[in-house]
C-alpha cells in the first residue's frame, strides 16, 4: 500500500466505528458465556463473534452514509469522510453496505442458527433504520429505543448457546438496555450546543442538561438494581451452584473403565462404549418427576438423532445412583415403564465405590434429602475416547440440546477433513439442521447457496473497496 492511500484507507475504517462494534461483540460472546448449554466449537463462537462485529460496521458505516447533512452541522462530527466529501455518499457505497450486513447475517446462520442470524440482524436494523432515520431527528427516546442494537448481541450469542430465550441471557440484555441511554446522555450533555446547532431533539436539548443528568442517574440505579437481581436466589442456591461448577469442571474429564451390573444381570464395561459417542444419565428409581422426565426427553430426543445419523452411530447408558435401591430388576422395570432401552441404550446398577468414581469422573452430584435425593437434571456426553464433551441440563430437552454435541462429535472431527469422507462430514456437520414443526434434522442446501452469496458480496465489496482507494489516490483527494 502506497503512503498516499493510507489516509483513504484510515476513512474507510473510521465509518466503521470498530471501537463501538467491538463492544458490541463483547456483548455477544458475554451472552453465548452465561448462557446455560453445551458451547459449541471454538471457531463456530469466533465466527459468530466475526459476524456480530461485521453487522455492527454495517450499521456504523449506514449511520454515516445516512446523517452526512447533519454530521456537517456538529463540530464533533464535521470532519467525517462522507460529511466533508473525502468519500462520496452515493448508491456504490449504500450498496457495499448492505452487501456487508448480508455475509454478516450468512456467517452467523452457518456458524449458529437462524435465531442467532435474526438476532445480528435485528441489533443492525435497530442501529440503522430504527434509530438513524426514524426517531434520531424526530424524539429524544431515540437512543433508548435505539439501546435495543446492543440488547440483541447479546440475543444472539445467547441464541448460538439455546435458541430458547433463557432468563439469565435477557437480563444482561436489560442490563445493556438500561445502561446504553445514560452512557450516551453523559456525551448528549457534554456536546449540548453541538446537538442544539444540528437541531436533534436529544434529551439535555429537550428538557435542559439537569433533568437529563436525573435520567441518567435514575436509568444508571435501574441497570445496577437488575445486576443484583440474581444475587439473592444465588446466596440461598449454593449447593445448586456448586453442582452446576463442579459438572462443568469435568468437561475434559476422562472417565475410567467401570464394571456395572447390568439390568439383565450381565457386566458391563465402559470400555466397550470406546469408538462411538456416548450419552450418561444417572437417576434413581424411586424418582416420580425428575428422572422420569429426564429419560423421556432422552427417548424423543435419541430417536431423531437416530434417524439423523443412523442407528448404531451412539450409545446411551443409564444408571441408578441409589445403590442400595437402584437393582438391576429396578433399573429393568424403570426402563420398561418408560418405553426407554434397545440395543444401544443399556440401563446398570453399581456399587457405591463404582458410582462415587462415576459421579466424580462425570461431574454429578447428589445429596440425600426427604423423600429422596436433590440432584442436577443432566445427561453427559463422552466422545469416542471416553473424555466428557458437554453437559445438557434440564429435564425437559428437545432433540437439538442432544443432537448438536453429537453432531460436532461425529461429523465434526472423525475423519481427516482433506479427505472426501471428511469434507463430507464437514459438510453435514455445516448445513444439517433442525426443523422445530417436523422435531427433525435435515440437510439445508440454502445454507450452502447463502455461503457462496455471502462470499461472493463479500469479494465485491472488496473489489468496491480497493477501486475507491485507487480512485482517490489518482484524482488526489489524500
Amino acid at each position: 500500500m502506497t503512503v498516499a492511500a493510507v489516509p483513504i484507507v484510515k476513512d474507510i475504517l473510521s465509518i466503521f466505528k470498530l471501537r463501538i462494534g467491538v463492544a458490541i461483540t463483547m456483548s455477544a460472546i458475554g451472552g453465548a458465556a452465561i448462557t446455560p448449554g453445551p458451547m459449541p466449537a471454538l471457531w463456530r463462537v469466533a465466527t459468530l463473534a466475526a459476524a456480530v462485529l461485521l453487522a455492527s460496521a454495517s450499521a456504523g458505516a449506514f449511520n454515516q452514509w445516512a446523517e452526512a447533512d447533519l454530521d456537517r452541522l456538529m463540530k464533533r462530527t464535521a470532519c467525517r469522510p462522507f460529511a466533508v466529501g473525502r468519500l462520496r455518499a452515493g448508491l456504490p457505497w449504500l450498496t457495499a453496505i448492505l452487501a456487508l450486513l448480508a455475509v454478516a447475517v450468512a456467517m452467523a446462520l452457518w456458524s449458529a442458527n437462524g435465531w442467532a442470524a435474526f438476532y445480528t440482524f435485528m441489533g443492525a436494523f435497530v442501529y440503522g433504520v430504527v434509530y438513524t432515520v426514524w426517531l434520531k431527528r424526530r424524539t429524544w427516546i431515540n437512543i433508548v429505543v435505539g439501546g435495543l442494537a446492543g440488547s440483541f448481541a447479546v440475543l444472539a450469542g445467547a441464541a448460538a448457546i439455546n435458541r430458547s430465550v433463557l432468563a439469565e441471557p435477557l437480563l444482561l440484555a436489560v442490563v445493556l438496555f438500561l445502561w446504553t441511554p445514560p452512557h450516551f446522555w453523559s456525551l448528549a450533555i457534554a456536546s449540548h450546543d453541538d446537538y442544539a446547532s444540528g437541531r436533534v431533539p436529544m434529551l439535555p436539548v429537550v428538557f435542559g442538561d439537569a433533568f437529563a443528568a436525573l435520567m441518567r442517574g435514575s436509568l444508571a440505579f435501574a441497570a445496577l438494581a437488575c445486576l443484583l437481581i440474581p444475587a439473592a436466589p444465588a446466596l440461598a442456591d449454593d449447593w445448586r451452584n456448586a453442582a452446576i461448577g463442579g459438572s462443568q469442571d469435568a468437561i475434559g474429564n476422562l472417565v475410567p473403565d467401570l464394571l456395572l451390573t447390568g439390568a439383565d444381570g450381565g457386566r458391563i464395561s465402559l470400555a466397550q462404549f470406546r469408538g462411538k459417542p456416548l450419552l450418561v444419565s444417572l437417576v434413581y428409581t424411586g424418582c416420580a418427576d425428575v428422572c422420569p422426565l429426564v429419560i423421556e426427553s432422552l427417548v424423543s430426543a435419541s430417536g431423531a438423532a437416530e434417524e439423523t445419523f443412523g442407528k448404531g452411530s451412539f450409545n446411551i447408558l443409564t444408571v441408578g445412583f441409589d445403590t442400595r435401591r437402584d437393582t438391576p430388576d429396578r433399573m429393568r422395570s424403570f426402563a420398561r415403564t418408560h418405553h426407554a432401552g434397545g440395543e444401544n441404550w443399556l440401563f446398570a446398577a453399581a456399587d457405591a465405590a463404582t458410582m462415587n468414581r462415576l459421579t466424580a469422573a462425570v461431574g454429578f452430584d447428589f445429596v440425600a434429602a426427604a423423600g429422596g435425593f436433590d440432584h442436577p437434571a443432566q445427561v453427559t456426553v463422552l466422545d469416542g475416547e471416553g473424555r466428557v464433551y458437554a453437559q445438557i441440563y434440564g429435564g425437559a430437552f428437545g432433540p437439538p440440546e442432544v443432537v448438536e454435541p453429537l453432531k460436532s462429535l461425529i461429523y465434526g472431527g472423525a475423519k481427516p477433513i482433506f479427505s472426501f469422507a471428511g469434507l463430507g462430514d464437514r459438510i453435514k456437520l455445516f448445513c444439517t439442521v433442525y426443523d422445530p414443526r417436523t422435531g427433525r434434522y435435515y440437510f439445508d442446501y440454502s445454507i450452502i447457496f447463502s455461503v457462496l452469496i455471502g462470499a461472493g458480496f463479500l469479494a465485491g465489496t472488496l473489489h468496491f473497496l480497493l477501486r475507491e482507494v485507487r480512485k482517490s489516490v489518482r484524482a488526489g483527494r489524500v
